[in-house]
């Protein structure tokens, strides 16, 4: 439902979505569908990302994420395991950016996506710190920062992401 897609395609730039379409969470302002208990995660989504990558010659690639915290490492792996591939099928000229979502405040899960060295690190705050907890299901602003605060003292350039309009 992005509005700006055509502007990306044409920029060489893509999001993809990772770890299935439905999230194990119910934030009030998300389109995603969510569920207690998603589908395994497609082992070959990795090989099939950075296929599609190197076959639209991008030159930034976007790895979002539902939220899995029905998986032991809550997909951190997974997403760590994309980059890997993308870094190995597709040129280091294009610049790799991960949207993750707050691994519920667990820094050795965020360190596994740290650690397959993405070029921008991504934790969207959503909203203000007065609307979080009635918008963002088990997530916190508070951590939230953390989580950017990690990354950050890391080395990464980070961003984050509000919304306007809600409230």
């Amino acid at each position: 439902k992005c509005p700006n897609r055509s502007e990306c395609y044409t920029a060489k730039r893509a999001t993809f979505l990772a770890l299935g379409t439905i999230c194990t969470r119910h934030c009030r302002f998300c389109h995603i569908a969510n569920t207690k208990k998603p589908l395994s995660p497609d082992k070959f989504e990795p090989a099939k990302i950075a296929r599609a990558a190197k076959q639209l010659q991008l030159n930034h690639i976007v790895i979002t994420m539902v939220t899995r915290d029905d998986l032991p490492d809550q997909g951190a792996g997974h997403i760590a395991q994309i980059l890997y591939q993308l870094r190995q099928e597709i040129s280091t000229q294009a610049t790799l950016e991960v949207l993750t979502s707050d691994f519920s405040g667990n820094f050795a899960f965020l360190q596994k996506v740290l650690d397959a060295q993405p070029n921008i690190f991504n934790h969207n705050l959503e909203t203000v710190r007065k609307l979080s907890p009635q918008l963002r299901d088990k997530a916190s602003y508070e951590r939230s920062l953390s989580v950017l605060a990690y990354a950050k003292a890391q080395g990464f350039i980070i961003k984050s992401g509000l919304m306007l309009g809600l409230g």
